[in-house]
């Protein structure tokens, strides 16, 4: 399973699942400053369930 940890997820804990053998890619690492779309758009292009702790996603 992949997962995109977006910005306000905390980099300790996905230093901690990549630890644990799983695939995250970091928007804070890759992609800083994109929006909401462009994070669900990502998302959806590598096949991955989003981390983050917004309650207002913009669709």
């Amino acid at each position: 399973m992949r997962f995109l940890a977006n910005e306000n997820f905390p980099f300790p804990s996905i230093q901690t699942l990549r630890s644990k053998g799983f695939e995250v890619l970091s928007i804070l690492q890759s992609h800083p400053g994109i929006s909401d779309v462009e994070v669900i758009s990502l998302a959806q292009k590598t096949s991955s369930v989003v981390l983050t702790f917004d309650k207002d996603y913009e669709k």
